[in-house]
């Protein structure tokens, strides 16, 4: 196998993980609006985000900001001592 060859199947393989990765972010953001739909918004800054140190430089959709649902918590009432 050639460099050039072995080159080329680098960059098929990075296109692939990008594309999983992509849509792996859709899910995560998917559940998150499920998990805290509903409720007063709340947005986050691409500088909230890189706290999880998992960007990748160059990539623009991790500059993107993201709007993330969160409810109030269920009010609960006292029980009476009996």
């Amino acid at each position: 196998m050639t460099t050039t060859e072995k080159l080329a199947r680098k960059d098929e393989e990075i296109q692939l993980l990008r594309e999983e990765n992509r849509l792996l972010r859709q899910k995560v953001d998917a559940l998150v609006r499920r998990v805290f739909g509903g409720g007063k918004s709340e947005k986050l800054s691409s500088d909230q985000l890189e706290m999880f140190g998992d960007e990748t430089p160059g990539q623009p959709e991790a500059c993107v900001e993201t709007t993330v649902e969160t409810q109030a918590p269920k009010k609960t009432r006292k029980r009476q001592p009996r």
